[in-house]
């Protein structure tokens, strides 16, 4: 291509660019502060990782953003903005009666279009597999029917966003970095208050087909009140079953369906096991009939709540019609739904079934556990190896906040030259010193803590500084004590910084200490075991820099990892079966079979192969040394030492051989014992009289010889050596049999 015409269209993409902001190329990149101070694999990680972020119930602002985080927020598929148009709300119609404020739709009017639409009230967001995201609904509450909205007013939003409409990803925590026997590699130690803060939701829905023989059991109900799951907003109780179904068989329905017997787990009842609270319910039930039946007056219940809301929804929207009105696309749709359901249109799930399908959305709130993974801003992702009560964990101050909650690797910055995370650490070190200073009185007067909040922010953000600057010279000193009191109390000073342009150097990070000679270190208390057993806190012997990092949770955690897997049952290769049983919730645990990735097999190696083909064959590619697993069980508590026998082949080796048979070809394992050697170490070069450093063939001292021998062996090796050399002198080995000749 003619460079003239390159030039044409990087000038057509400069011109993209209204503000010519170097920024605003970065895409995903705008979200990381210090961009510049990371390498371009960390940028590149760190941008990815912002699709599995975890959004957090206690999420906060981060001291440090870029401000590109809103213009991200905007796009978010869990705003409802009434933009550019004039609504009226024209009904509320609510899914549960008994719960009106629970779960409900706002038919709304624009205006400007006479057309109808709803917004819908619900509390939670499914995505994939179990993630999802909750939503904050206090200000679609306060709204009424006959009440007219204006332009551009938000009328949801998700726990991502704080009431200024500010982007919520993780939290600030208090970070240390240290190399300790606990955080090797990528694993980081938390303190529990950081487990609880970053709690984050499940969202679980649990389909459960209950056909004509089947009976829900009475799990949660009391008295003469027959209940088989708990209610909207109830939470599931400690045994860990939702909802659990019986076959009904009239030879023992006397002993089976008695009313105590109902009340009862059986080993053949279908359990669905799952924890936390349930949400949303929805019946899908093809014959109305059967709810007449004792066992169904719950489900009944919610039947007919479902048959008033749709009576409802078809009331609005045919009236609304009637009157002029058009419907949007999701009115029409969520109409018709209503009218089919009234019509009692029967459903098909893959096909038509008999009896009902019930749909309970559960909701679990789940604490940061051992195996979890975190990451900051920067592509510094790790999995919790060790979480300590926060009294335990160091402290860095007499404040009741003052504790060190997150300790990283060190080898996390210098190995992969992303110093970005350290440079945010200290920014807020500083922050968080000048806010102490204030607060105890070493600053004596107004003006200087004025001074130095805005020679603080004039080295970190200038354009930041720049309206600072013009504010505090319009307000009075009332003012200014006020706006530095909530800094204070808030803790920390918010700085906006631009991701390329106010990236920090170490040069820039050396003025912001000369200008703050007040700020140093802090001193670390570590806490010991003493001679009795009792707790105590010694003073580190040098002092270190903590400072608040923002923290993300990634969508991982180490319970949906989990496989109990040992005489499971087999396909027609005799191989373990996968089992979806744990995807319906009909099991705990997940029971697919075990795979040893090269990380697994890497990390048992080091102990030998064996252990890698032990572990191989008891878990997954044997099913006799599968039935071994049985000793566990039945054998001696204190003896897990399982020994494969004969017995126990390689069922992936079979069936490889089966394969090659068909080609003609055959693999043969020939067992041979190990040969054990002796330690040996080696002396590789000898220097010989009158002639320069040579090599020579090494002499090898064997473990356990006797001195003695070793002198001879040496000497005569050294002799054969100075023949090939073809050397005028005779040589001798000078060793002592007695001493170290290193």
């Amino acid at each position: 291509m003619p460079s003239s015409s390159f030039n044409t269209r990087i000038e057509k993409a400069k011109n993209r660019i209204k503000n010519r902001n170097p920024d605003a190329v970065g895409g995903l990149g705008t979200y990381m502060i210090m961009n510049r101070a990371c390498s371009g694999a960390r940028r590149q990680l760190a941008s990815t990782q912002r699709s599995a972020v975890w959004n957090t119930i206690y999420s906060e602002v981060p001291i440090i953003s870029t401000g590109y985080e809103p213009k991200f927020g905007e796009k978010s598929s869990s705003v409802i903005n009434s933009e550019d148009c004039h609504y009226k709300i024209i009904a509320k119609v609510s899914k549960f009666s008994f719960a009106p404020n629970h779960h409900y739709y706002l038919i709304v009017l624009n205006e400007d279009t006479n057309e109808l639409d709803y917004w819908e009230r619900i509390s939670y967001k499914h995505v994939t597999e179990q993630y999802g995201y909750l939503y904050s609904n206090n200000k679609m509450d306060m709204m009424y029917p006959g009440q007219e909205i204006d332009n551009n007013e938000v009328i949801r939003t998700s726990l991502g966003f704080d009431k200024y409409g500010n982007k919520l990803d993780g939290i600030n925590i208090n970070t240390y970095y240290a190399n300790l026997d606990q955080n090797l590699e990528d694993s980081i130690i938390i303190s529990d208050y950081v487990s609880k803060k970053m709690t984050a939701p499940l969202v679980k829905t649990v389909s459960i087909n209950i056909n004509d023989n089947d009976i829900a059991l009475n799990l949660y109900g009391s008295g003469d009140i027959y209940k088989s799951f708990p209610d909207i907003g109830e939470e599931i109780d400690d045994r860990g079953i939702l909802l659990a179904t019986r076959k009904e068989r009239k030879e023992d329905a006397i002993f089976m369906q008695s009313v105590d017997r109902l009340k009862q787990l059986m080993m053949s009842d279908e359990k669905y096991q799952l924890s936390g609270t349930v949400m949303d319910v929805n019946i899908y039930c093809n014959n109305p009939e059967n709810l007449d039946n004792g066992y169904n007056a719950q489900f009944k219940m919610y039947y007919n709540e479902l048959q008033r809301f749709s009576r409802e929804i078809a009331q609005v929207t045919t009236s609304a019609v009637a009157n002029g009105a058009t419907m949007s696309y999701r009115l029409t749709k969520l109409s018709n739904i209503a009218n089919r359901t009234l019509n009692q249109t029967q459903y098909i799930d893959k096909k038509l079934f008999s009896n009902m399908q019930v749909e309970i959305t559960v909701i679990e709130e789940v604490p940061i556990n051992v195996g979890d993974k975190l990451s900051n801003r920067y592509g510094g992702k790790g999995v919790v190896s060790l979480i300590v009560p926060r009294e335990l964990m160091p402290k860095f101050g007499p404040g009741e906040d003052d504790y060190v909650d997150l300790i990283f690797n060190g080898s996390t910055m210098y190995n992969r030259e992303n110093p970005g995370q350290v440079f945010e650490m200290e920014i807020n070190h500083v922050s968080d010193h000048i806010l102490k200073n204030i607060q105890s009185g070493y600053y004596k007067d107004l003006n200087t803590c004025v001074k130095k909040i805005l020679t603080f922010v004039k080295l970190t953000s200038p354009e930041q500084y720049k309206e600072y600057k013009e504010w505090f010279e319009k307000i009075d000193d009332t003012q200014k004590e006020v706006f530095i009191e909530n800094m204070c109390k808030n803790g920390n000073i918010f700085l906006m910084v631009r991701p390329i342009a106010d990236v920090m150097t170490i040069d820039k990070l050396n003025d912001l200490y000369k200008a703050f000679p007040e700020i140093s270190q802090d001193d670390l208390y570590v806490t010991i075991h003493d001679s009795n057993g009792n707790i105590r806190r010694v003073k580190a012997r040098r002092q270190v820099i903590v400072g608040k990092q923002y923290i993300l949770r990634l969508k991982q955690y180490a319970l949906e990892k989990f496989s109990a897997c040992s005489m499971s049952a087999t396909n027609l290769k005799n191989e373990n079966t996968k089992s979806k049983a744990n995807r319906d919730f009909r099991e705990r645990y997940s029971h697919t079979p075990i795979r040893q990735g090269s990380m697994e097999v890497d990390d048992l190696n080091h102990m030998g192969a064996e252990y890698v083909v032990q572990n191989l064959l008891l878990h997954s590619v044997s099913p006799h040394a599968r039935r071994l697993v049985e000793q566990f069980y039945t054998g001696d508590p204190y003896l897990t030492d399982i020994q494969l026998d004969l017995e126990s082949s390689n069922r992936n080796a079979e069936i490889i051989n089966t394969y090659l048979k068909a080609m003609g070809l055959r693999l043969l394992f020939i067992k041979k014992r190990k040969k054990t050697t002796v330690p040996i170490t080696v002396r590789a070069v000898k220097a010989y009289p009158r002639s320069p450093m040579v090599p020579v063939s090494p002499v090898r001292f064997v473990k356990g010889a006797d001195p003695n021998e070793l002198i001879r062996l040496g000497n005569e090796q050294l002799e054969i050596d100075r023949q090939h050399l073809d050397l005028k002198e005779p040589v001798s080995f000078f060793g002592d049999p007695h001493r170290n000749n290193n």
